[in-house]
């Protein structure tokens, strides 16, 4: 299972409609919703978008997406938030390793 599954996953189990907005363009590639989001879901009048990815690539998704012009026009919509959700395997040494979410949200992304 991979970030994008673990993150519908997780959203579904939270009360949230989501779904995928990254689409392929065929081959290996895939374009995310404004460069920048895999993810959107909604709840109780809220709309969150995400960019799901691996733990070693949360800090290079956040510098990523702070510089999206597209993004800063999406969070003007009243209820709307941006997060980056990072999915890495942790526990403790010699123990069994549990996927663990990491999140990030758009205040510091975005730099408000």
């Amino acid at each position: 299972m991979g970030p994008t599954a673990r993150t519908l996953k997780q959203l579904r189990e939270n009360g949230w409609t989501c779904d995928v907005v990254e689409r392929w363009l065929g081959g290996k590639i895939r374009k995310d919703l404004f460069g920048c989001i895999d993810v959107l879901a909604v709840k109780d009048g809220r709309l969150l978008a995400i960019q799901s990815t691996v733990g070693a690539a949360h800090a290079n998704r956040v510098r990523k997406s702070a510089n999206v012009k597209e993004l800063r026009e999406f969070l003007k919509v009243p209820n709307s938030r941006f997060e980056v959700w990072s999915w890495s395997k942790r526990g403790e040494h010699g123990k069994r390793k549990l996927w663990t979410l990491r999140t990030e949200g758009a205040l510091s992304v975005m730099g408000d």
